[in-house]
């Protein structure tokens, strides 16, 4: 091979392994900033919405504060509307992960176990049900105080 053709080449697998390497990174910072979001609740969301409004609509001060009041009603109204059927969500994801579990394999249980564990310490509580954690499932004699590192049983929807 001559010079040339190794330092095309060269050049050609350093330009792909930046693109593999912006690609990982960029995943990894727009998964930590959701899982933010969905972690912080409904202030967090509304928050990014300002933020985002904010730089996008280049508001002045004034504004701002206008749409973060407006934003902040908005989050007392849904939370209002949302606390009296709660009991409801929550009665409804613990009879929904009843039955997934009662059709799995017991391997399968406890790896749901762990994959719902999981998903919950990646992104939170929900914020349909405000966090509150439904019992575990039928015949699980796993508490729902587990860490996600053992096999702590699915509550609410992930």
């Amino acid at each position: 091979m001559t010079s040339r053709l190794k330092a095309g080449i060269g050049v050609v697998l350093i330009f792909i392994l930046g693109c593999i390497c912006g690609g990982l990174l960029t995943s990894v910072i727009v998964h930590k900033r959701m899982a933010a979001i969905l972690n912080g609740g409904p202030q967090a969301v509304a928050a990014a919405l300002e933020q985002h409004l904010t730089r996008r609509l280049n508001l002045d001060e004034g504004q701002r504060a206008q749409v973060h009041e407006i934003l902040q009603a908005n989050v007392q109204q849904r939370q209002q509307i949302i606390a009296p059927i709660a009991p409801v969500i929550k009665a409804l994801n613990q009879k929904t992960f009843q039955q997934i579990s009662a059709i799995l394999r017991p391997d399968q249980q406890e790896k749901f176990h762990r994959v719902v564990a999981e998903f919950r310490q990646n992104y939170g509580r929900n914020l349909a049900n405000g966090g509150a954690a439904p019992a575990p499932p039928v015949g699980s004699s796993v508490g729902t105080n587990a860490p996600a590192s053992t096999n702590a049983a699915p509550t609410g929807t992930p």
